[in-house]
C-alpha cells in the first residue's frame, strides 16, 4: 500500500489525506499541537506530533515514519509572523535534507511570488525579488526544487471553498481596497483534484505550476457584485494557468469566482 505524510494538516492538508486515503494511501498526518492527535487517529491517519526544525516525537514513537513515505506534502504556511521570514527557508531544508532520491516531494507555495504589474505572468518570469519576504519565498520554492528525487512546486492563488467563503472576503477593510484589481483566486475543490491527480497519476512532476482558476474578475465584481459592465477597468497582474492545464489535461471545477460566491456555504 502506498505511503504519504503530509506536512501540515490545516484547511488545505486535512481535506487533501482524506481525499488521497480515499484512492487507498496510508496517511501519516502531522501537526505541532497534541490536542489533535486524537481527532487525526480517529481519521484513520496516523498522527505524528512535529514541528519542522524542532521534531518531537509522536507519543507512538513512531514520528521518524513520516520521513520514510513514498510522497511528502508541504502545506506548512508561510506565515507573516515569522520574525525573519528566512526561518521558512530553514524548514525547508531540513525537510529535504530528510529525503531520499526515490521519493516524491510536493509543496504549496503561493502567486504572491510575482510582482506586481499588469499582465499576465508565468512561470516562465524572470525577476528579481526585492522584499525579504519574497526573496525567502524564492528560496524556498529553489531548496524544494533542489530534491534530489521528483519534485514539484504549486503556487496557489487566493484560496476559498468552505468556511472561506467569496462573499466574506468583503467584509474586512474593503474601503481600503483598490477595487479595479485584479483577483487570483482557486476554490479548495481545485486544489484536492489537482494535487489528486498528479499525486495518483504520477504527472507533472519536477516542474512548478500556477494553480489558478481561470477568470480574473476585479474586486469591484467580485467583492461588491457591482455589475461587470460597471466594472470595465481592471488593472493588476493576471496569473497564467495554461501550462498546468496542458500538463494535467485539467479543467477547472470552479473557473470562474463571481459564479462561485454563493456556493461555498459553511
Amino acid at each position: 500500500m502506498p505511503t504519504l505524510s503530509l506536512l501540515g494538516t490545516g484547511w488545505l492538508g486535512f481535506p487533501l489525506g482524506k481525499a488521497l486515503q480515499a484512492t487507498g494511501y496510508t496517511v501519516h498526518a502531522t501537526t505541532t499541537q497534541e490536542a489533535k492527535l486524537p481527532l487525526l487517529a480517529k481519521e484513520g491517519f496516523i498522527p505524528h506530533l512535529v514541528e519542522v526544525g524542532r521534531d518531537t516525537p509522536s507519543p507512538d514513537g513512531i514520528g521518524e515514519e513520516i520521513w520514510n513515505s513514498d510522497t511528502l506534502i508541504v502545506t506548512l504556511p508561510f506565515r507573516r509572523n515569522f520574525i525573519d521570514p528566512w526561518i521558512y527557508v530553514t524548514q525547508m531544508h531540513e525537510i529535504v535534507e530528510k529525503l531520499l532520491p526515490h521519493q516524491r516531494l510536493l509543496m504549496t507555495s503561493s502567486t504572491s511570488y510575482y510582482p506586481d504589474c499588469d499582465h499576465i505572468v508565468d512561470e516562465e518570469l524572470a525577476f528579481s525579488p526585492i522584499s525579504p519576504r519574497l526573496k525567502a519565498l524564492t528560496a524556498a520554492e529553489a531548496v524544494i526544487m533542489s530534491h534530489r528525487g521528483p519534485a514539484t512546486v504549486l503556487r496557489l492563488g487566493g484560496l476559498y471553498g468552505p468556511d472561506r467563503a467569496i462573499r466574506n472576503f468583503a467584509k474586512k477593510g474593503i474601503e481600503k481596497r483598490d477595487l479595479n484589481s485584479r483577483v487570483n483566486l482557486i476554490h479548495r475543490d481545485d486544489i484536492l483534484a489537482i494535487m489528486t491527480r498528479m499525486i495518483c497519476d504520477g504527472i507533472g512532476w519536477g516542474s512548478i505550476f500556477n494553480a489558478v482558476s481561470d477568470e480574473h474578475p476585479n474586486r469591484g465584481e467580485l467583492y461588491t457584485q457591482i455589475p461587470a459592465e460597471k466594472n470595465t477597468l481592471k488593472k493588476g497582474k493576471v496569473v497564467s494557468n495554461t501550462k498546468l492545464k496542458m500538463a494535467l489535461n485539467y479543467q477547472f471545477c470552479y473557473p470562474n469566482p463571481l459564479t462561485s460566491i454563493e456556493d461555498t456555504s459553511p
